[in-house]
């Protein structure tokens, strides 16, 4: 078990708290983009970017997306999806402002599927604003991802300064005392503890070879620790382990040891457990 000093106990316990939310919240954004991902009707991503990004990036995106699509009570073979587009979302609303029967035949080629549906049917012009919308919702929730882990690295700061400074290699090696990774006490941790896009790109990090640092599997060792937990405190330890790693990957693919304390953690110590 790690003996985190009592003065700091429930100081560690309310930024794992916090961290937690942080987590569920970007499972939540990563759970509804690949709800709504290959939803759209006419428009390709790449129509997006070139036509429509540029006219809805001054949007503020506010609604939950629990707002922004909401169930479908008429699942029909043209509509088969359980989730719809929110057409009363302030957002949607915005771009459907912007984006017009006379702007779409303007801006799309002639040819596009878009403007053939609206040749002979203008009221398409709503399933058109529900493909920009659906877009538009992806690359705000990717970026409220980027954000939310941000504040989280900021959060966890105290936790991974201490686990720098006080836990060496040796502190370490002596809490992996048991070698048999136990999968129902990681899964317990595992997505609660965990966003598991960022773990698998961590992982991936580390097994290709960087210069200073052997390869090592950052998945196995997280799970190695998890293995070893004793005290529910032990986590919030384990955790900040984690985000050494993942947020080190920058300075260590630049070889920044010497002006970054993390990776030199990484390089000097994790990277050899």
């Amino acid at each position: 078990m790690f003996n985190i000093p009592q003065e700091m106990t429930n100081k560690f316990k309310e930024i794992y708290e916090s961290h937690r939310l942080y987590v569920n919240t970007c499972n939540i954004y990563l759970h509804t983009i690949r709800l709504i991902n290959g939803k759209h009707k006419y428009l390709s991503k790449e129509d997006f970017e070139e036509y429509y990004e540029n006219i809805t990036k001054d949007i503020e995106m506010n609604s939950h997306p629990l707002d922004a699509f909401i169930p479908n009570d008429n699942v029909t073979e043209d509509e088969p999806s359980i989730f719809v587009v929110n057409r009363c979302a302030p957002e949607w609303e915005r771009i459907q402002k912007r984006v017009t029967v006379e702007d779409a035949m303007e801006t799309l080629p002639g040819t596009h599927p878009a403007v053939m549906a609206l040749r002979e049917n203008p009221h398409k012009i709503d399933v058109l604003v529900d493909d920009v919308f659906i877009y538009f919702c992806i690359y705000k929730y990717m970026h409220q991802i980027e954000m939310v882990r941000l504040n989280d690295i900021s959060a966890m700061t105290p936790i991974i300064e201490y686990v720098v400074n006080n836990l060496d290699y040796k502190a370490l090696k002596d809490y992996l005392s048991t070698k048999k990774i136990n999968e129902d006490k990681c899964n317990k941790y595992w997505e609660d503890a965990f966003f598991i896009p960022d773990m698998r790109l961590t992982k991936s990090f580390y097994e290709d070879h960087h210069d200073g640092i052997e390869s090592f599997d950052a998945e196995n060792l997280i799970k190695r620790l998890l293995t070893n937990l004793i005290l529910k405190t032990d986590i919030h330890i384990i955790v900040a382990i984690y985000l050494t790693m993942s947020y080190s990957r920058v300075d260590v693919m630049e070889g920044n040891f010497d002006n970054s304390p993390n990776a030199k953690y990484v390089r000097d110590v994790l990277s050899l457990l």
